[in-house]
């Protein structure tokens, strides 16, 4: 079955069309090289020649009829193949496009024995955004650890095959910068608030449910009202709804929608609800149980983009700028850490492993409770 991270394709006028991916534009968008051929492996040799790795000499396979699978090409293939099983679809089709786009294309004709931190080193300067040729941009410091990450683990499988006797590879990951999180200030969730009240409706009452309980984006797609216990009053996040590409050459959509479990297992949680969202909630309830919440439907879904369209009409009609979906998660993690929740608490709540990132992402002082403490320092003397 052909598979489109393989870029090979047989177009309308009968030739088959090869692509690989050189870099990104100034756009930021991914742009190719194009081969053409009678039948795909013509066009696929074409391609393969093409090839070459940079590191502090030029590594150059010219060899049209190289056997992929004696090469690092061929051991990411039987990797992923192997891991299909155990990985979630968003976590193969992430890896099977990272793998085709930027690993492939550089790395995938060098036989998996001269695999070397000089060369990995290399690969990944020449991937950075400082680190790029003329000039043209790069990927993020936290793509390329995310590649590095990726080329380690099939390194560790190629020895596990008996491929490689070592794979001592020492690297110093590149240096991801802090990300600044956009917070709401209470002037601004209030206003916002009043604004989601005011003619309530399910898709509002949605980002009331995610200002008070950090929903992701994808989970509150997915939730049901199955989920939600009026009695107990509680929320139980299971799923999260995403849409993804599609990789099969033969499927008719070039993406699918998926609803999957959620981020993590730490991700399934049980988030009790304050009292007044409850009777909030009890206005709405719908007719049958297992309707997505959204919509009160048991077949119609809200995908994540559409209601990020959404929120942003709303933040605009209030004239709230500079704020993303997300910024709802890290605004209740922040209201909780100024009303002294417990970290571990607030952990669990927001559905991470360990409440490291919960202390790295999320507790953050506003400016109010900054200036609050050090208003509490007094002149030693008069």
């Amino acid at each position: 079955m052909a598979r489109r991270g393989d870029n090979v394709y047989e177009r309308k006028d009968g030739r088959w069309e090869a692509r690989k991916a050189k870099g990104l534009n100034e756009k930021g968008n991914t742009s190719y090289d194009y081969f053409y051929g009678q039948t795909r492996d013509e066009a696929m040799s074409k391609k393969l020649n093409s090839i070459t790795v940079l590191s502090e000499t030029t590594y150059v396979n010219t060899n049209a009829s190289v056997d992929t699978s004696a090469c690092f090409w061929g051991v990411f293939d039987s990797w992923l193949e192997d891991d299909k099983t155990d990985l979630k679809d968003s976590s193969y089709i992430k890896y099977f496009n990272t793998i085709a786009n930027h690993i492939k294309p550089s790395l995938g004709l060098v036989p998996v024995t001269d695999i070397t931190s000089q060369l990995i080193k290399a690969y990944m300067s020449k991937k950075l955004k400082n680190g790029q040729l003329n000039g043209t941009g790069g990927l993020s410091a936290t793509t390329v650890k995310g590649i590095i990450v990726i080329i380690k683990s099939v390194l560790r499988y190629a020895k596990e095959k008996g491929l490689v006797t070592d794979v001592n590879i020492k690297l110093k990951m590149p240096r991801e910068k802090a990300k600044i999180m956009r917070v709401l200030s209470k002037k601004e969730q209030g206003v916002l608030e009043k604004y989601l009240h005011n003619d309530l409706n399910l898709s509002k009452l949605g980002i009331v449910i995610c200002l008070y309980t950090g929903l992701r984006l994808g989970e509150i797609c997915a939730l049901r009202w199955s989920d939600i216990s009026l009695e107990e009053k509680t929320l139980i996040v299971t799923k999260t709804l995403q849409r993804y590409q599609n990789i099969d050459d033969n499927a008719s959509t070039k993406t699918n929608v998926y609803v999957t479990d959620p981020k993590s297992d730490s991700s399934i949680r049980v988030i009790p609800l304050p009292g007044w969202l409850v009777s909030k909630l009890k206005d709405f309830y719908p007719t049958q149980k297992d309707a997505y919440f959204l919509t009160s439907k048991t077949d119609k879904f809200i995908e994540p983009r559409t209601y990020q369209y959404r929120f942003k009409s709303y933040i605009t009609k209030c004239e709230i700028k500079g704020v993303n979906f997300h910024a709802i998660r890290s605004t209740f993690a922040t209201r909780c850490v100024e009303e002294g929740f417990e970290i571990k608490c607030l952990s669990q709540i927001l559905g991470h492993s360990n409440i490291k990132t919960t202390l790295d992402k999320y507790v953050h002082p506003s400016i109010e409770t900054k200036r609050k403490n050090m208003n509490k320092l007094k002149p030693m003397s008069a």
